[in-house]
């Protein structure tokens, strides 16, 4: 499941800024393959590279969410250690580390290739009510959007987007032919609109994303509308659409 000696070479080493509000201590691993457990990242993140002799990994926590068949994992985690100094390696060393998958249906594409996952290891921020509710799932996107056009549309209006992500591409109309810019060009939409998911850093940006363009047209001469609604991290509509 980890990536190739390359891979691990390619690893960005930015690290991330320790501000008063996170727990310079306790991190969260997001992207993680729905088939990884407690031990396997304890061996990642409990290397001697990291802890360097003096720490500790004290708490390593997969969040799992209940099935009619078991539970299934979230695909994040909670991390907390003993010293700073080992959370800061860690951030340093692991954000950007790329895991291939088990092969499990949630982490397989459209056409059954197994996915890659490159982890996004940051430190923890508390549990605040500015910081929930940041995600927003959208529908009626035109059917040309590509995911760049999505992020600049919504950052526009939003503060810093942590995620995007868009269904996947296939109609073959007029409006979705290759390398034909009509962005700012008035369009009579076809059948097919898309859904997609925008998540902002916190619950302020998402709220003013939301009011901006919920019920507006996506583009100008655009007939129809974006419908954009906040959701919880634990909404129905990210458990049927097999994003959680």
């Amino acid at each position: 499941m980890m990536s190739s000696e390359a891979d691990v070479a390619s690893v960005s080493e930015h690290t991330e800024e320790v501000t008063a509000d996170v727990d310079p201590c306790k991190l969260v691993v997001n992207y993680l393959p729905s088939g990884v457990k407690e031990n396997f990242l304890r061996m990642i993140f409990g290397t001697e590279k990291i802890l360097e002799g003096h720490a500790r990994l004290e708490e390593c926590k997969v969040v799992r969410r209940k099935t009619p068949g078991g539970s299934v994992s979230r695909g994040y985690a909670f991390l907390k250690y003993s010293h700073e100094d080992a959370a800061k390696r860690a951030v340093k060393l692991l954000n950007g580390f790329i895991l291939l998958n088990s092969g499990s249906p949630q982490d397989v594409d459209a056409a059954g290739e197994r996915k890659v996952k490159r982890l996004k290891v940051s430190y923890c921020r508390p549990a605040d009510e500015e910081y929930k509710n940041t995600n927003l799932f959208i529908t009626g996107i035109p059917c040309k959007w590509q995911l760049e056009d999505l992020k600049e549309h919504f950052g526009r209006w939003g503060g810093k987007i942590i995620t995007c992500k868009m269904a996947p591409r296939n109609c073959r109309c007029n409006n979705a032919t290759d390398g034909d810019d009509q962005s700012n060009v008035p369009s009579v939409p076809c059948d097919k609109t898309d859904w997609a998911f925008v998540r902002f850093t916190c619950h302020k940006d998402a709220d003013t994303a939301q009011r901006q363009w919920h019920m507006r047209p996506p583009l100008p001469g655009w007939e129809r509308v974006l419908k954009v609604k906040i959701l919880d991290d634990d909404k129905a509509g990210l458990r049927y659409l097999g994003l959680r």
